[in-house]
C-alpha cells in the first residue's frame, strides 16, 4: 500500500509540470493465440496466452528507458518495433493470464527521455469486455495453400466473432497478411464481427510466395482518458487470434529446416549434476539446396512478432544457421522463413514446445569414468532425461585439459528401463590422461509440419584413463584348500590340499585368455617356473579357473607359498594385470559333514539332485558350494573338468541342488564337493574389481545316476513342444492347474495334464483305510502322513506300519486308522531329503 501511495503522489507532481506530447496510443492486450495446420482444427501453443502492452512514439525521441506495470506487477518494455515500444508476458494457459491480470487494473507507463527526466502516466481501467467465445478457424485451409495471386481470395470462417464489447465499441475481425521473412505487413483488413467471409483483393499478393495470415477476433474496451495528460488514452482489448501459412501458386523448392533446443548440464561428482542455463542454445539450420541461390533467412517468434535474421553458414550441409543463447525463447509459435534471390519465399510454422527436463542426463557410473582402462571398451551409463525419447543419437567429444579436441565417438543408442549406455571403444583415448567429455544426446526426430524439431541434452563431465586398471574383471580370487574326512568332518591336511585361482568376468565373453604367474617377493621365495593358463569353466560361462590338487598341505605350500601372484587377462590382444599378495588368513576351520548315504542308490538326473551338509552356512554371499565331476581322481594338473555350482541353497544354508539335466544317466562319477569361502575382499585397488582371498574345503565321494525316470514319465503325456517348455516340465510346474505340481503328480501316479483329486479316506467298518500310489525308486522322494480328529494343530504322525503292494514303478500304499466319529488326514510329500 505504501508503494502505491508514493507512486500516485509522483504522478500528480509530474502531471502538473511536464508535457507528454511525445507519446500516444497506450494499449494493453490480453491475447489467446492458436495456429492452424489442417482444416477445421486450431491448436493452442504451449504458452498460448499473452499480456501485450505497447505505446507509439511521435517522431523518434531519444528514449532512454521504459516500463509498464499493472497493479504494481512490474513488466519491462522489451524491444522496439519501428516507432512502437512493446513488451509482453507469456502464460501457460488463459486461466493463468486472467487470474494474474483481472479486469480491474491500474496501468502505469513510465518513460525516461534524455534531458527530460522520468515521466509516469497512470490509467485506471475496469473493463466490461470479454474474450471472444471462439478461436478464428478457416474452413478452406487447403485452398489457402494454393491461392491465385491475381484473383480475389476469400477466407471462409468456421464462425463469426462473438462476445460483449466495451462501451462505445463493437467486436470486429482483423485479417493481417505478413511477409514470412521480414514479418512486414502486406495486407491489413478489418471486418464486421458477423462476417464469415474475409476477402483479400486480387493482386494483393505475389505469385510463387509464402505468407503468414493472422486472423483476430477482437473485443475492445472503452477508451480511458489519461488522468494526468490529455494527449493520449489507454485502451485495453481482448483477442483470440490464429496464425497459419498461406501460399500462392507456383514452384517453390521445399527444404526441411531443423529447429532444436539444447539443454546443457555439467557433472562434477557422482551426485552433483547441475544445469548451466547460460549455455542453453536455440539453433535453427536451413539445408543448403542443390542450387546455392538462397538470399535471406529468418527465425521469427510469431506470437510476439520478433524476428532474427539468419547469417550465412560455413557448413557445407547448411546454407544458414543461427544460435540463440539463453532461455527467453523456451517455447512458442515459431516460423523459419527463407527467400531465394528470385524473390520466391518459403516458410514453415510450428509450435515449439521445448520442455525443460526435471530429470537430467546424470552419469550414473561417474566414479568408474575417473579410472577407465583405455585399451578395452568402456560403457558410460547415463540416466535418460525425462524429455528424451528412447531412440537417440549419441555423440561423445573428448578434449584434453588444453581444450583441444582429441577424439569423437558417435553411435545410436536406445534407452532401456530409463538407462542409456554409450560405449567408448577400446584405444579411443590414450592413457594415463585426464579429459573433459561432452555427451550430446540428440533424438531421431521426425519433421513436424515441415520443421525437424529436436530437444537436445548435453552434459559435460571429467573422464580419466589409467593404464593400471585391470579391465573386464568383476572379481579375482586366490584360494588354498583343505580336504576333510567326511566320517569325522575334520580337515585332514596330510591327505590332500588344493590351490585355485578364479577370475569372474564383468560381462561373460569379454576376456580372451587369462593366466597366473608367481612373482619374486624376496630372496627367500624363488620365482615359480612357468606360467599357468586359466581355462574357462565349461558350465559356469563367466569364469576362468585354475585348480590344482596336491597330496598334502605341505606339497601345496611348496608350490604356492605366501607370495605375490600376478593375474593377467588379454582382451583383443591387449594385456592387463593385477598383483595379489597371498597370505595366511586367521580364520577358524569348519567341521563339515555331507550326507552321502543315498549317492549310490541311483539318482534321477532329470530331477535336481539334493546335497545336504552340516557345519558351514552357505546362505550368505561369501560361501559357494560346488561339485567337481571327473571320472578319475583329480591329479596335480591344472586341467579342470566339469564344475557344477549348487542352486536353490536352503534358507538355513545347509542344503542345495545339482540342477536337473546336467549329469548323464546311468553313470558312476567320482565327485569332489567343495565349500569355498571369501575371507578377505578388497574393492579399492582395481576400480570395481573385487580382489578376494579365501579358502576351500572339499571331500570326495562316488555318485551314481539312474535312468531319467522323471523325463520319461513326462514323455508319456507331453508332446515334443511341451517337453521343451519349462512351464510344462519343471518339477514345480502345474500345467493342469489342480492342487498338485508336477513332482507330486509324478510321485502319486497322476496325469500332469488332467486335474486330479487327492486320495480319499474309506470307511471300512470299525476302521478307516487310506491308500495311494507311490513311486519309490528315488531316495530323495518321500512322504509323511499325519492325522487329527479336531483339525487343531499339532497333527499326530502316523505310527503304524503301512501295507505296501509292490509294483513297477508304482506301489500301492495302504494305511489303517482306528474308527472314530471323524478323521482328518494330511499327506505331506517331500523332495530333496533322503530318509
Amino acid at each position: 500500500m505504501l508503494k502505491r501511495l508514493i507512486l500516485a503522489s509522483l504522478v500528480v507532481l509530474l502531471g502538473v509540470c511536464i508535457s507528454h506530447a511525445d507519446l500516444e496510443n497506450f494499449v494493453v492486450d490480453k491475447r489467446a493465440i492458436y495456429y492452424q495446420t489442417e482444416p477445421s482444427i486450431a491448436l493452442v501453443p504451449a504458452y498460448g496466452a499473452y499480456l501485450d502492452y505497447y505505446f507509439d512514439l511521435v517522431g523518434n525521441p531519444n528514449l532512454y528507458s521504459a516500463s509498464f506495470s499493472a497493479n504494481l506487477h512490474e513488466e519491462p518494455i522489451q524491444f522496439k518495433d519501428d516507432y512502437q515500444w512493446r513488451g509482453y508476458r507469456a502464460f501457460s494457459t488463459l486461466t493463468n493470464l486472467k487470474s494474474t491480470y483481472p479486469n480491474t487494473q491500474f496501468y502505469d507507463f513510465t518513460t525516461w527521455l534524455f534531458a527530460q527526466g522520468n515521466k509516469v502516466s497512470q490509467g485506471i481501467f475496469s473493463s466490461p469486455a470479454n474474450f471472444p467465445d471462439y478461436a478464428p478457424v478457416i474452413n478452406n485451409y487447403n485452398n489457402a495453400q494454393s491461392i491465385f495471386a491475381t484473383s480475389k481470395f476469400t477466407f471462409s470462417m468456421q464462425r463469426s466473432a462473438s462476445g460483449f464489447a466495451g462501451s462505445g465499441f463493437v467486436n470486429y475481425i482483423q485479417l493481417t497478411l505478413f511477409d514470412p521473412v521480414t514479418l512486414n505487413i502486406i495486407y491489413d483488413g478489418l471486418y464486421d464481427k458477423y462476417d464469415q467471409l474475409l476477402d483479400v483483393p486480387g493482386n494483393t499478393l505475389s505469385s510463387n510466395r509464402n505468407y503468414f495470415a493472422r486472423i483476430r477476433y477482437i473485443s475492445p474496451s472503452a477508451l480511458n482518458p489519461a488522468s494526468n495528460f490529455s494527449e493520449y488514452a489507454v485502451l485495453s482489448r481482448y483477442l483470440r487470434e490464429t496464425w497459419l501459412r498461406i501460399s500462392t501458386t507456383g514452384s517453390a523448392p521445399s527444404l526441411v529446416p531443423t529447429l532444436s533446443r539444447s539443454y546443457h548440464w555439467a557433472q562434477e561428482s557422482a551426485d552433483n549434476l547441475f544445469a548451466t542455463p547460460d549455455e542453453n542454445v536455440i539453433t535453427v539450420k536451413i539445408p543448403r539446396p542443390a542450387l546455392d541461390d538462397l538470399g535471406q533467412a529468418t527465425l521469427s517468434r510469431l506470437d510476439i512478432r520478433q524476428t532474427f535474421e539468419l547469417p550465412d553458414n560455413d557448413d557445407p550441409d547448411y546454407a544458414f544457421a543461427l544460435d540463440l543463447t539463453g532461455d527467453d525463447l523456451d517455447s512458442g509459435l515459431f516460423s523459419v522463413g527463407w527467400q531465394w534471390n528470385s524473390g520466391v519465399t518459403r516458410a514453415e510454422i510450428a509450435n515449439c514446445d521445448w520442455p525443460a527436463p526435471a530429470i537430467g542426463p546424470e552419469i550414473l557410473n561417474w566414479e568408474a569414468c575417473q579410472e577407465i582402462a583405455p585399451m578395452v571398451d568402456f560403457t558410460v551409463s547415463v540416466q535418460q532425461p525425462d524429455n528424451a525419447p528412447n531412440d537417440l543419437n549419441a555423440t561423445l567429444e573428448f578434449r584434453d585439459l588444453d581444450d583441444v579436441l582429441v577424439a569423437t565417438v558417435e553411435s545410436t543408442v536406445n534407452a532401456n528401463d530409463g538407462i542409456i549406455e554409450v560405449i567408448i571403444p577400446g584405444n579411443t583415448l590414450n592413457g594415463s590422461q585426464d579429459f573433459i567429455a561432452k555427451l550430446i544426446l540428440e533424438p531421431n526426430a521426425i519433421p513436424t509440419v515441415g520443421i525437424d524439431q529436436k530437444v537436445i541434452n548435453i552434459v559435460e563431465f571429467p573422464i580419466a584413463t589409467d593404464m593400471a586398471i585391470w579391465p573386464g574383471v568383476k572379481s579375482a580370487g586366490l584360494y588354498r584348500g583343505y580336504y576333510f574326512d567326511n566320517e569325522t568332518g575334520e580337515p585332514d591336511t596330510s591327505i590332500r590340499a588344493s590351490f585355485s585361482a578364479i577370475i569372474t568376468e564383468d560381462i561373460a565373453g569379454d576376456i580372451d585368455s587369462a593366466s597366473i604367474e608367481r612373482q619374486i617377493t624376496s630372496i627367500i621365495v624363488p620365482k615359480a617356473s612357468g606360467e599357468y593358463q586359466l581355462s574357462r569353466v565349461p558350465v559356469i560361462a563367466d569364469e576362468f579357473r585354475l585348480s590344482r590338487y596336491f597330496t598334502s598341505e605341505s606339497a601345496m605350500l611348496d608350490d604356492y607359498p605366501n607370495a605375490v601372484y600376478q593375474l593377467k587377462t588379454i582382451i583383443d590382444t591387449e594385456q592387463s594385470q593385477a598383483n595379489i599378495a597371498l597370505q595366511d588368513l586367521p580364520n577358524s576351520v569348519p567341521t563339515i559333514q555331507v550326507n552321502t548315504n543315498y549317492f549310490q542308490d541311483g539318482l534321477d538326473p532329470s530331477l535336481p539332485i539334493a546335497i545336504n551338509w552340516t557345519g558351514i552356512d552357505a546362505s550368505g554371499d561369501n560361501v559357494t558350494v560346488e561339485v567337481r565331476v571327473n571320472s578319475q581322481t583329480p591329479s596335480a594338473s591344472e586341467n579342470e573338468v566339469d564344475v557344477i555350482r549348487l542352486e536353490n541353497i536352503a534358507a538355513d544354508g545347509l542344503s542345495g541342488f545339482i540342477p536337473a539335466n546336467i549329469l548323464p544317466a546311468n553313470t558312476e562319477f567320482n565327485i569332489y564337493i567343495v565349500f569355498r569361502r571369501n575371507l578377505q575382499v578388497n574393492s579399492t585397488q582395481f576400480a570395481d574389481a573385487e580382489i578376494i582371498l579365501g579358502d576351500e574345503h572339499f571331500t570326495n565321494a562316488t555318485l551314481t545316476t539312474s535312468s531319467a525316470n522323471y523325463h520319461n514319465w513326462l514323455a508319456n503325456f507331453l508332446n515334443e513342444e511341451q517337453l521343451n517348455d519349462p512351464a510344462y516340465t519343471l518339477p514345480t510346474a502345474n500345467p493342469d492347474g489342480d492342487p498338485f505340481n508336477n513332482i507330486q503328480e509324478y510321485a502319486l501316479n497322476f496325469n500332469p495334464l488332467t486335474p486330479s483329486t487327492p486320495p480319499q479316506i474309506n470307511d471300512v467298518g470299525s476302521s478307516y483305510l487310506y491308500e495311494f500310489n507311490w513311486r519309490s525308486d528315488n531316495p530323495l522322494l518321500n512322504y509323511e502322513v499325519v492325522y487329527s480328529i479336531t483339525l487343531i494343530p499339532p497333527f499326530t504322525p502316523y505310527d503304524g506300519t503301512p501295507s505296501i503292494i509292490s509294483g513297477n514303478p508304482y506301489s500301492l500304499v495302504r494305511l489303517t486308522f482306528p474308527g472314530s466319529t471323524r478323521l482328518f488326514i494330511q499327506l505331506i510329500l517331500n523332495y530333496g531329503t533322503a530318509e
